[in-house]
């Protein structure tokens, strides 16, 4: 449980409200992915088998796809923009043509649902994780699985590579934190196991130059962020503090900016300082749990926020508070 000084402490800073509201889907939106390129190109996964492609500059939805035969949990871009990958409940990966949103493959090997999908930086593989106690690794040229990875945990929850393509690291429903070199795909560190508290979601920006640039940012169950700092193989805690009012579900870092971002089940999405820990905004709207943000990199700092309640919200981060 938060305690009241805790609680009013996370929940004092500016409120921002949503430029736009994209509406359409008919369950819980849990994935939202901007196009790197094109950056007004926003991918939307939902619990209705579909994902939506928007235009966020003026809120139009261009094509709704039935893309798989279960929930879509992560989408991811390539760097290039010219392709997205789809990860459902239905155990399949789902390769899809940015442009013409044609799908270019499907992937089968996991067992049960897959949470979790990113892009290698160089375009060339795919990490997925998922119930089933799996990583797997996938060579997009071919189309096929390279490698299978045991965790030795119970769920992998989320996947994600640094941005030079070294390593890789995945986050566990056991708590844990895992370092992985991405040639040999060998395990260095990971962090202790918490029990029933789970490690939702990751973020990391190894490549922009800042007090936080070899640091790994956790969201967990337990509505705690913690920072983690990996040097030489290992993973040593640096940051340890209370984020929501309940389960802290992501969190996004946006070096460029020097902030980082969390959405919790309390249906509140923040916007925090990332030198500090300071709380800057609150992002308002969502009726339910706030469940993925995804920020566009362009001119006007363009944040979409997912949420149970069917709908993603566009905001604006203004510049004036951001260090």
């Amino acid at each position: 449980m938060v305690d009241a000084r805790t609680e009013a402490k996370i929940n004092s800073s500016l409120e921002i409200h949503p430029l736009r509201i994209l509406e359409g889907h008919t369950n819980g939106v849990d994935s939202i992915k901007f196009n790197p390129v094109k950056k007004t190109q926003l991918i939307s996964g939902s619990f209705d088998h579909s994902y939506r492609v928007w235009d966020s500059f003026n809120g139009t939805c261009a094509k709704e796809v039935k893309a798989h035969e279960g929930g879509i949990w992560s989408i991811d871009f390539s760097n290039d923009g010219k392709t997205f990958v789809t990860a459902s409940a239905d155990k399949t990966l789902k390769i899809w043509d940015a442009s013409s949103l044609k799908e270019e493959a499907t992937l089968k090997g996991h067992t049960t649902h897959i949470y979790s999908v990113a892009f290698s930086p160089n375009g060339t593989q795919l990490l997925s994780s998922g119930e089933d106690a799996t990583i797997r690794v996938w060579d997009i040229k071919k189309k096929s699985q390279i490698k299978t990875i045991d965790i030795q945990t119970k769920i992998g929850l989320c996947v994600q590579y640094s941005q030079d393509g070294k390593f890789f690291f995945v986050s566990t429903s056991d708590g844990e934190l895992i370092a992985f070199d991405a040639n040999t795909y060998t395990e260095l560190d990971r962090t202790p196991r918490m029990e029933r508290i789970r490690a939702y979601s990751l973020s990391l920006d190894f490549a922009t130059p800042s007090k936080f640039q070899n640091s790994v940012f956790v969201a967990y169950e337990d509505h705690h962020v913690r920072r983690w700092k990996f040097e030489n193989g290992k993973l040593n805690l640096e940051a340890d503090f209370v984020s929501h009012v309940d389960h802290c579900k992501h969190i996004l870092v946006i070096a460029s900016l020097g902030v980082f971002v969390t959405c919790g089940r309390d249906g509140s999405a923040k916007v925090w300082d990332a030198h500090s820990n300071d709380l800057l905004y609150n992002l308002v709207g969502s009726t339910d749990t706030s469940t993925m943000s995804a920020f566009a990199h362009d001119a006007t700092n363009t944040l979409a926020v997912s949420a149970w309640d069917q709908r993603v919200r566009i905001y604006e981060i203004p510049n004036k508070h951001l260090k």
